[in-house]
């Protein structure tokens, strides 16, 4: 009787043995084939998204070169015409030629301030007169956007204010936030955009002493940003533009520059429309 129970007792143990071994082994598989599906999953996930940010970069891409693609081909088709006339004159020959080239320039910083996103700028710094950067988006608003430059107010400082830093990407940043604002203020009855350059002083807060610098601002009278979009305004790919046109980029790439010059980006809602600043460190003031 000893020796029966022992052998059953050795049978039954084996045979939980086996069992135990055996729903393991099934777990494992389990297991393994829901971390290949999981993976699959995961690499098709990435593979969307890898083209889903590559449609987006791409449609950012041909969102932020298609004005002055646009100025090109105007600027051509004048070109074209005044030469087929034979009697046109030499220097409006000679100023379409310069407008032609400033624009492919912009197309080329453009592309620039895209790849700036990915990589850390390696551009190198001078010092330059922020008033100059002024006059030089001005002119290319006039160009690209004649129809909303009259909305454009500016108001600048009296003296005249050095930064250090890169002149075509500052030109990028306040560009940005100038298409921005005109296409904030397309649908208002009075529509207008402001662009101011002053001078920050010295504030003493909390024990530190904040250093001297240039405020560019840029305000409009549009519709303002809402609460909640101010939270991901800086993020890349947010908008607030209703049509399809517009893919979020702008106000990422002008943070990112006024980092890049030790500077920032900020925003204030106002009671009607929305303002943007940029500050950047002063480097001098020069009287005019």
């Amino acid at each position: 009787l000893i020796v029966f129970l022992l052998t059953r007792l050795y049978q039954q143990q084996r045979k939980l043995v086996l069992t135990e071994q055996r729903t393991s082994q099934e777990l494992e598989e389990k297991v393994l084939l829901r971390t290949e599906e999981l993976e699959r999953a995961q690499q098709r996930l990435i593979s969307e998204s890898n083209f889903a940010m590559l449609g987006r970069m791409s449609g950012a891409i041909n969102h932020e070169i298609n004005q002055p693609l646009a100025s090109l081909r105007l600027n051509l088709a004048s070109l074209r015409t005044m030469i087929e006339q034979r009697n046109a004159d030499p220097q409006e020959i000679e100023q379409i030629v310069i407008d032609s080239d400033r624009t492919t320039k912009r197309i080329g910083r453009v592309i620039s301030s895209l790849r700036s996103l990915a990589r850390k700028n390696d551009a190198q710094f001078v010092p330059f007169d922020v008033a100059r950067v002024v006059d030089d988006v001005i002119t290319t608003i006039k160009r690209e956007r004649p129809a909303v430059s009259q909305y454009l107010v500016v108001s600048e400082s009296s003296s005249e204010l050095r930064v250090l830093g890169d002149e075509v990407l500052i030109q990028q940043a306040l560009l940005n936030l100038l298409y921005n604002a005109f296409d904030a203020v397309l649908k208002v009855e009075s529509p207008m955009v402001e662009l101011s350059v002053e001078l920050l002083l010295p504030q003493v807060s909390d024990g530190i002493d904040n250093k001297q610098r240039v405020i560019i601002a840029v305000s409009d009278n549009g519709a303002g940003i809402t609460d909640a979009m101010q939270e991901t305004l800086f993020e890349p790919f947010v908008t607030t533009r209703q049509q399809n046109d517009g893919l979020g980029l702008g106000l990422t790439i002008a943070r990112q520059i006024a980092s890049d010059h030790g500077g920032e980006l900020l925003y204030s809602g106002k009671e009607k429309g929305s303002c943007f600043e940029l500050r950047l460190p002063l480097l001098g003031v020069v009287a005019r």
